[in-house]
């Protein structure tokens, strides 16, 4: 009796774990893990990538979305902002917003900003501990000056925020994937807006 429990149980480990293994091969995003409903973790043996848009989930009837993401890697390389891009579940794109419309849109960007600030999550914590690196691809008048390109290794924590502009002003409820197409680091990473 013993044994025949023992086997129904590893056979029904062996059956859940290959479901499991399955289901994430299917939903097309190998290596990722959700840490609550707005967190997710990407991790290789190269690369770790976190972002976090908690505020935005829920607040996404404007025309801006902030996510924040981390990074380290293995091997060094610069990211910059046309290493990133939003894509919907039809497949439509959305680059990483311009400076320029950016600060004109300074009372927006102010307003999202203040709103979110409680949402925020310290993202070094999926990490690991390193010196912080700042991925400063905007800044409003008075916040110095923007980082064309962001140092990503294994001896920093390369954090910062992306603004994305949606083209009709406002973002419809659904899945979309953040997609990071460098060189050196080709991943995507899932979002759900509710």
């Amino acid at each position: 009796m013993t044994r025949t429990v023992i086997v129904a149980v590893s056979v029904s480990l062996l059956v859940a774990v290959t479901h499991a293994q399955k289901k994430t091969e299917q939903s097309g995003f190998p290596h990722t893990k959700r840490h609550g409903k707005a967190i997710v973790e990407y991790r290789d043996d190269d690369l770790n990538v976190v972002l976090s848009y908690q505020y935005s989930q829920e607040h996404h009837d404007g025309r801006w979305l902030l996510i924040d993401v981390g990074m380290r890697s293995e091997h060094r390389f610069v990211i910059a902002r046309e290493h990133f891009r939003l894509v919907d579940a039809d497949g439509a794109w959305v680059p990483v917003a311009s400076e320029r419309h950016f600060v004109e849109d300074a009372a927006p960007i102010t307003h999202l900003r203040q709103n979110a600030s409680i949402w925020k999550r310290d993202l070094t914590s999926y990490l690991g501990p390193a010196a912080r690196t700042p991925m400063k691809f905007f800044a409003l008048p008075g916040e110095g000056v923007i980082i064309t390109g962001a140092l990503v290794d294994r001896e920093h924590d390369t954090i910062g925020e992306l603004y994305f502009e949606h083209p009709q002003g406002t973002w419809k409820e659904g899945d979309y994937a953040l997609l990071i197409e460098h060189p050196d680091a080709r991943i995507k990473l899932p979002l759900h807006l509710e």
